[in-house]
């Protein structure tokens, strides 16, 4: 199985998009996504499947804020 990004609107479980990737935004980073740009607002690691080394993944859930909303 591959590393993935769940990218999640910030204060809610609304899920923007998700993406199979190793990489871990940092806070405060920038991205763009479908033509909006986001702003990092927290991103925490967690172990899919952590007893099973064959499926075992990491998977790093984003927060984001629109950049231009209070």
């Amino acid at each position: 199985m591959t590393d993935k990004i769940e990218f999640y609107k910030a204060g809610t479980d609304e899920l923007i998009d998700a993406v199979e990737s190793s990489m871990m935004p940092r806070e405060n980073q920038l991205i763009s996504i479908q033509g909006k740009t986001w702003k990092v607002t927290r991103a925490t690691l967690a172990i899919d499947y952590s007893g099973h080394p064959v499926i075992s993944r990491m998977r790093c859930n984003v927060d984001l804020k629109r950049l231009g909303e209070s």
